[in-house]
């Protein structure tokens, strides 16, 4: 009995001898792993670091401006991180950019391709010149004059408020939906114009040459459709005459439309 006793008590040593040992081989294990990932993660931190950014498209906006609104985010320092946020997910941009791509040129580096919003205007104060979008937000305030943007008059505002990015600091918010239809009706038809006035009702005026023509206030598009065949019509019978082309009153089913010369 007591041989017996002594082979129990040996058998069951080993089995704890060999607990222990598979817990120090699995500890190791485990060990070894956060080692690898800790590794594996501060090679990924260091060799896609952020060391460059290469910014195109930029009109309005400048290089340090796009650079300092991308690494804001403490995070966008790791240029995989960058590449997917701007790519794959509905990232905030700029006030005065549409979308960004970003591509990875080499692991510490990246370009960023800028598309920016459109102008649709521009008001003057002075020889100072506040270009804005569709939505009345400030895209830049210059001296330079930006070929076939047309002068918006009819707006008024506080000029001391006016910050470039911000909207434009008006009560006439509902003038720039208009000054957005017209404007895309001109494009649509390759029409360009020196000037735009609108009035409180939303009353629309263009001025190109010297042609001054009336759209009212609504049914743009099909309004500017017929500019341009008008004008050059007017060009070959009657060239230089000046005078008011009136279509605030054309429809579709109101096709009438009149030319006052001065």
């Amino acid at each position: 009995m007591k041989i017996r006793s002594s082979a129990y008590y040996y058998d069951e040593d080993e089995e704890i001898i060999q607990r222990k040992r598979k817990r120090k081989h699995t500890f190791l294990k485990i060990l070894m792993i956060i080692t690898i990932v800790i590794t594996v993660l501060a090679l990924f931190i260091l060799v896609f670091h952020t060391r460059k950014i290469n910014v195109s498209g930029n009109e309005y906006c400048t290089e340090d401006e796009v650079k300092d609104w991308i690494l804001q985010d403490r995070l966008s320092h790791n240029t995989v991180y960058t590449w997917w946020k701007y790519n794959y997910t509905d990232a905030k941009q700029l006030p005065i950019v549409e979308t960004m791509e970003i591509k990875i040129q080499t692991p510490w580096e990246i370009s960023a391709r800028v598309y920016e919003k459109s102008i649709v205007g521009y008001l003057d104060f002075g020889g100072t010149h506040v270009y804005f979008d569709k939505d009345g937000v400030v895209l830049s305030q210059t001296t330079d004059t930006i070929e076939g943007v047309p002068l918006i008059e009819g707006i008024t505002l506080d000029q001391s408020k006016i910050v470039v990015h911000e909207s434009l600091p008006t009560e006439q918010s509902t003038a720039f939906d208009h000054i957005f239809e017209v404007s895309q009706a001109m494009e649509t038809n390759a029409l360009k114009a020196d000037r735009m006035s609108i009035s409180e009702s939303g009353d629309v005026t263009l001025y190109t040459g010297n042609v001054t023509i009336t759209l009212g206030n609504s049914d743009y598009a099909d309004k500017v459709a017929q500019i341009p065949p008008i004008l050059a019509k007017l060009q070959e019978n009657y060239p230089g005459q000046a005078g008011t082309l009136h279509l605030e009153s054309y429809s579709k089913t109101h096709s009438s439309i009149n030319f006052t010369p001065e």
